[in-house]
Formats: C-alpha cells, sequence, structure tokens
C-alpha cells in the first residue's frame, strides 16, 4: 500500500513539473483573448472563457474535459463551450489534472481478478484534490457573475467532481463555498476500476443537484457497464431532477447537433 502511494505521489510531482510546459505550448493554439491562467498555491492552471453573446445572461457554465486532456480535445465539450454563450450563457472551459491514471493504479492484485480490490481513500484523495485545487479559484471568481451556475464534466474527471461535490455540498465547504452549483452535468462518467465506477451511480443517485447523464456513442465499456446502474439508482433514491440521456453517433463536425439536447434540458430545470 505504501509502495503504491509512494508511486502515485511521485507521479503527480513529475506531472506538475511537466504541467507548466505543457499548458504554455497550449496557450500558443489557443484563441487569442480567451486564455487567461488561475492562480493558486503557486500553481498556475489554464482557463479559457467566452462572454454570453445575448442582453440577459442566464449564468454560467463551467466545462472540464476527462482527465489529462485539453479544454478543447473533445469535440462535444468544444461545441458546448463555443455555442452555449449564443444562448445567454458565459462559459468557461478549466484544464484538468494531468497525472496519469491507469486500471493497475487503482487497485489491489487480487485472487479474483476480475473483481479485484480498489485502492484506499488515502491514495484517491490527492487525486480529487488535484482537481478541487484547479476548479476552487474559479469558484471564488463566480460572486462576480449573475445567473446560475452549470458544471459539466466527462469521464473521470465526472467521477471525481462528483464525489467533490458530494462531499463539500454537506459541509458547505471547499468549492461551494463562494458559490453553490445549481446543477451539474455528466458526459461519459466513470472510473476505470470495477468497484469505484459502480461507485459512481451511487454517488450520483444521491447528488442534491439537478443531474443530466449524458452517454455518447463513443463512450468506453467502463461508461456502459453502469449506464443502466446510474438510471436505477436514481430512480430508487428517488432522484427527481436525475435525467439520463443516450446520444446518437456524432462525428467532430456534426458534435454541435447535439446542443439541442442540453439547451432543452436546461431550460426544462428552468435555467
Amino acid at each position: 500500500m505504501k509502495t503504491l502511494l509512494l508511486l502515485l505521489l511521485t507521479s503527480f510531482t513529475l506531472s506538475s513539473v511537466a504541467t507548466a510546459a505543457t499548458e504554455d505550448d497550449l496557450m500558443r493554439y489557443l484563441p487569442p483573448g480567451e486564455a487567461r491562467w488561475l492562480e493558486s498555491d503557486g500553481n498556475r492552471y489554464l482557463l479559457l472563457e467566452r462572454e454570453s453573446l445575448q442582453a440577459i445572461t442566464r449564468g454560467v457554465i463551467i466545462h472540464i474535459p476527462d482527465w489529462s486532456q485539453h479544454p478543447l480535445q473533445t469535440p462535444l465539450l468544444t461545441n458546448l463551450y463555443q455555442q452555449l454563450p449564443e444562448h445567454g450563457w458565459t462559459t468557461f472551459a478549466l484544464h484538468p489534472p494531468t497525472s496519469r491514471i491507469q486500471t493497475d493504479m487503482l487497485q489491489f492484485p487480487a485472487v479474483d481478478e476480475r473483481y479485484p480490490e480498489p485502492v484506499s481513500e488515502e491514495t484517491l484523495a490527492p487525486l480529487r484534490d488535484s482537481l478541487r485545487q484547479r476548479l476552487q479559484p474559479l469558484m471564488n471568481e463566480l460572486s462576480d457573475y449573475t445567473g446560475f451556475v452549470v458544471l459539466v464534466a466527462e469521464g473521470m474527471t465526472a467521477a471525481f467532481l462528483t464525489e467533490i461535490l458530494n462531499e463539500d455540498l454537506q459541509t458547505g465547504g471547499g468549492i461551494v463555498a463562494p458559490v453553490q452549483p445549481d446543477a451539474l452535468i455528466v458526459i461519459d462518467p466513470y472510473m476505470p476500476q470495477y468497484s469505484l465506477n459502480k461507485a459512481v451511480g451511487e454517488k450520483l443517485a444521491v447528488l442534491p443537484l439537478p443531474v443530466f447523464d449524458v452517454t455518447t456513442a463513443s463512450a468506453n465499456q467502463w461508461v456502459k457497464q453502469t449506464q443502466r446502474q446510474r438510471k436505477l439508482l436514481a430512480q430508487r433514491e428517488q432522484h427527481l431532477s436525475y435525467r439520463q440521456r443516450q446520444l446518437p453517433p456524432l462525428s467532430s463536425t456534426s458534435a454541435g447537433q447535439a446542443i439541442p439536447e442540453f439547451i432543452g434540458w436546461l431550460r426544462y430545470q428552468g435555467f
């Protein structure tokens, strides 16, 4: 256990050194006037922002891609970030942590190899905190904005963010202390380990926020394995503001066709 934790912490240290160079490189290829830096505890994180294009602003939507991906790497998230300002939203795209996460880092070897034991909370906490550290300074700024606050996250980022929200909404601290989010949209949420992946649905089902659970046609097997379970768990917990949607196949050029699904859900929730 100590060896695994040491290896994970070493990975964080090495990745943090590489992150600054990686984000500096990304800055050169991003739209002028949209990219800026967030600073927290001596570190800086890449953030993109587009202002609402309507006279009346509905609020703020923060987009965070899957773990280690850059803000405009996924066509669907890119289209949401770029098009939602036309519908009255100020949008942000935040660069998530860049540390490497693989299945063998999240479980112990077991006799029954199909259902190995997940790592302890001691190992998972630094991963979760690395996301919290990036999101906190942005949440601190939101008191200067009007309207609703909606979080959109993909993949493993969505799984970790769900944990953070459940924890912080109970205590009233952390990322919800400055401004409490009004809703969460998760796109292909998963964890690449059997038990941890199963727990994603359990945590979404009890989240005290409206949840839009979106599965794309390109979702991996981890996402698909728990898709039905996530819906059933939400029904069991009587989560009346949980909705699940399966998107049709979309190419990089047609991803914008899914935008009405998100606009429709936001309006249904009264945002």
